[in-house]
């Protein structure tokens, strides 16, 4: 049997129950002396240990999902995605990206409505973590562009960027679980103070960013993120201000452009085709 095929076959073997209780007479079982030990408990013991590392990956990246839903929900959600989707990579620290997308579809989430966009919140803090090194724009390049050729200028984001928007508050629930977690931390032992959270209380649109070691996360008002929507969409200065001022008159292009140079938001600029 060719490796590939072996590999094909152990994967699907390790991911299906079902599939290891005929593991030892199959092809694959085959390959295999059993020694006094079936194949399919040697297979059984490769299986737990994958899907607890798998599992165990996908918890470390989304412990707001712990905290909201508990260890148990995270854990049934994540061995479920695993065998709906399982990773087709080595590199762990990319495992995970249609998770939100598998929560909108996973029963027992349906009650918890603001989950998948909790975890894209999450999912975006762990891209940009797992972004590529980069500069920050040296506005004094800006100088030397004339002024009237400015509105034709496409700005470039840092490659840690990424943008979330949600119908639910999602700086408040990520405050709200840190304050669960602290006071779950400090009352160990003692009785626990109830605390709520009201989770329709407003949408939010997030900027997320690694600008250095440490992950951003700032809320934005819907003039700015829409501004820089359509930069992340490659549109220039001048359209994108447009864009904006169509639905936002007294939006201030050069108060936002400051904020963003100064907190590095992008890494160089390119002329707009013509």
């Amino acid at each position: 049997m060719q490796l590939a095929k072996v590999q094909e076959n152990f994967v699907r073997t390790i991911l299906d129950p079902s599939a290891l209780e005929g593991a030892g007479a199959s092809p694959f079982g085959a390959l295999f002396q059993e020694n006094g030990i079936a194949v399919s408990d040697r297979l059984a013991v490769y299986r737990a240990h994958v899907l607890n590392g798998l599992a165990g990956a996908l918890c470390s990246t989304f412990p707001l999902i712990e905290t909201l839903a508990g260890a148990a929900f995270l854990s049934a959600a994540a061995r479920a995605y695993i065998h709906e989707t399982p990773p087709v990579e080595g590199n762990l620290n990319l495992y995970g990206a249609t998770f939100a997308d598998f929560l909108t579809r996973y029963e027992p989430a349906r009650d918890l409505p603001y989950l998948p966009d909790v975890a894209r919140m999450e999912w975006a803090k762990n891209e940009s973590y797992f972004s590529r090194d980069d500069e920050a724009l040296d506005v004094q390049v800006l100088q030397a562009i004339p002024p009237e050729e400015m509105d034709d200028l496409v700005l470039l984001f840092r490659d840690s960027v990424r943008f979330v928007e949600s119908a639910y508050p999602l700086p408040a629930i990520r405050d709200f679980c840190a304050h669960q977690t602290t006071e779950s931390s400090s009352e160990e032992g003692g009785e626990q103070k109830q605390e709520t959270m009201n989770f329709d209380s407003g949408a939010s649109r997030l900027l997320i960013f690694r600008p250095q070691l440490r992950i951003f996360v700032l809320e934005l008002d819907a003039p700015e993120y829409l501004f820089l929507q359509e930069i992340a969409a490659g549109q220039s200065l001048g359209w994108a201000a447009v864009t904006v001022l169509k639905s936002w008159p007294n939006f201030n292009l050069s108060e936002t452009l400051q904020k963003h140079f100064g907190l590095g938001t992008f890494s160089g600029f390119q002329k707009a085709p013509v």
